[in-house]
């Protein structure tokens, strides 16, 4: 079923309610992931059929998503993380060695995960522009917003671990419907002016219209 919200000039990923959001979710993250995947998957069988590389240079590109039960599992363990290298790098310079906090220290994570956030979102704001023509963009609030609620995760986590509560799958599954909702309230941010772009229309979207495409072409 086509889902006007991915079409250019299409109603907000915010529109129709909370229902409607959480499908939102779904229907623009499970494409952009498939895409994701099959480029690895194209790139990892080149470069090892070649003999440029081994399969252990070519981990999964995402983990599983029975760890997305929080925010910062999300990003650290589900979400790719080809980038993690350069982003912490730049972190640790600023926290160590340009302000001075302690390795492991509080002050020297929470600068961390700033840094890390705020490079990400420059990485996507300036294609953004590239785009959209303007900065109107909503990547850059995007990104810091993820690291404004891992800190407010770790903040109920810390009171929890006060009030005595444990871990527990009945937990997690909060976790798994607040990850949920927390996209479902922050992707608009970021996705709305590009999808009302058309710079993400379906027919690009979807693997299977691709291919489809591509073997229309080619035969």
């Amino acid at each position: 079923m086509r889902n006007p919200a991915l079409y250019a000039n299409g109603p907000s990923l915010a529109e129709g309610g909370w229902i409607q959001r959480y499908q939102n979710v779904f229907a623009w993250s499970i494409p952009l992931a498939a895409i994701s995947v099959a480029n690895h998957t194209l790139s990892a069988a080149f470069s090892v059929g070649t003999g440029a590389s081994g399969p252990e240079d070519w981990p999964p590109f995402f983990g599983s998503i029975i760890h997305a039960w929080s925010v910062r599992n999300f990003w650290g363990r589900v979400w790719h993380q080809t980038m993690r290298r350069f982003l912490s790098a730049h972190g640790k310079f600023l926290a160590h060695r340009v302000m001075g906090f302690k390795p492991g220290s509080t002050a020297s994570a929470y600068t961390q995960l700033y840094v890390a956030f705020f490079i990400s979102g420059i990485m996507h704001y300036l294609p953004e522009y590239m785009a959209l023509r303007h900065w109107g963009g909503g990547a850059l609030v995007f990104f810091l917003l993820q690291a404004v609620a891992i800190t407010l995760e770790e903040c109920v986590l810390a009171a929890g671990h006060w009030f005595g509560l444990t871990p527990s799958r009945r937990w997690k599954i909060v976790g798994y419907f607040w990850v949920w909702t927390w996209f479902a309230y922050c992707l608009p941010i970021w996705q709305d002016p590009l999808l009302q772009k058309g710079v993400f229309e379906e027919v690009h979207y979807s693997v299977i219209v691709m291919w489809r495409r591509f073997h229309a072409v080619s035969s």
